[in-house]
């Protein structure tokens, strides 16, 4: 678990939980944690993730944890199922066909860029999106929006 903030007051919490074998915690530091499993020619686990921030909750930690109570309740299965239909009503929403196959795929990488970053609360920035790679600062270079 991690619990962090940043300047301006967001709060976050990461919590992960490892199911479907033992797992030994120790803690190193207040950012770093080792997790140990008994060593075995094979072995089969998987990783549960929940980030929770401040946008969402007056105490992220209780509620990461209870959001991985609750995948955990409702099983991996169901959970994925519910992704996918999500993403398959997505897409027969968002089907074209267009002459150039680049300037298609272009088309659809962003549509899947907007699917994957805006069912937040809140509007996702029209230029870029989350999808900037330098933190974001978005860098506008000429003075086109002047006379908007």
């Amino acid at each position: 678990m991690i619990e962090d903030a940043f300047d301006g007051g967001l709060n976050f919490s990461v919590v992960c939980r490892v199911i479907k074998t033992p797992v030994k915690a120790d803690l190193i530091s207040g950012h770093n944690l080792t997790l140990q499993t008994e060593m075995l020619q094979k072995q089969y686990f998987q990783v549960l993730v929940a980030v929770v921030t401040s946008n969402e909750s007056g105490n992220t930690t209780d509620d990461a944890i209870k959001l991985l109570d609750s995948t955990e309740q409702k099983g991996l299965v169901k959970v994925r199922e519910a992704h996918q239909e999500w993403w398959d009503s997505f897409w027969k929403q968002s089907f074209v066909r267009l002459a150039d196959d680049y300037v298609e795929n272009i088309y659809y990488l962003r549509r899947y860029l907007m699917g994957s970053s805006s069912r937040g609360r809140y509007l996702v920035p029209f230029n870029g999106g989350l999808w900037v790679w330098n933190h974001d600062h978005r860098q506008w270079v000429t003075p086109h929006h002047w006379n908007t």
